[in-house]
C-alpha cells in the first residue's frame, strides 16, 4: 500500500511540474544590432511587439522552440526620444522594455544670436550676465 502511494504522489508531483513550464517571466533586451529579442516566451507562440518612440509602430513574431525572438528594431527618427517596447504572446505573457531618453542638447542655435545672425530676444539686456572683461566663458 505505502508503495502505491508512493507512486502516486510522485505520478502526481511529476505532472505539476511538467504544466508549471520554466516559471521565468518574459523579459526583453536591447540587441546590438538594432533589434529586441524577448526571451522565455511560449514555444512557439505568436507574439505582439509594440515600439513607442514619438508614435507607435507594431509588428507580429513567432518565438522559436525555446522560447525567443528577434524583432528589428524599427527606424527612429528622433534619437532624442527615450524607446518604449511591449511584447505580449498570445497567451498573454508580456514584457516591457523603458530606454531612457539620452542626454540631448535642446534644440535652438548653439551662438548667442539666431542662425541668421540677428541677436537673441530673450528679453534680457546685452551684458545682462555682467561686464564683458569678468566673463570668463
Amino acid at each position: 500500500m505505502t508503495r502505491i502511494l508512493a507512486a502516486v504522489v510522485t505520478g502526481l508531483v511529476l505532472a505539476g511540474s511538467a504544466f508549471a513550464g520554466s516559471g521565468a517571466k518574459p523579459t526583453l533586451t536591447v540587441k546590438s544590432g538594432g533589434a529586441v529579442q524577448g526571451l522565455h516566451f511560449r514555444s512557439h507562440e505568436l507574439v505582439r511587439v509594440v515600439f513607442g518612440s514619438g508614435g507607435l509602430r507594431a509588428r507580429r513574431v513567432r518565438a522559436s522552440a525555446a522560447g525567443s525572438f528577434l524583432a528589428p528594431l524599427p527606424a527612429i527618427s528622433d534619437r532624442c526620444s527615450g524607446l518604449f517596447v511591449r511584447a505580449t504572446g498570445i497567451s498573454g505573457d508580456s514584457a516591457v522594455l523603458r530606454v531612457p531618453a539620452p542626454m540631448c542638447a535642446p534644440a535652438g542655435p548653439a551662438t548667442p544670436g539666431g542662425a541668421d545672425g540677428t541677436p537673441r530676444n530673450d528679453g534680457l539686456p546685452p551684458n545682462a550676465d555682467g561686464p564683458p572683461d569678468r566673463n570668463i566663458g
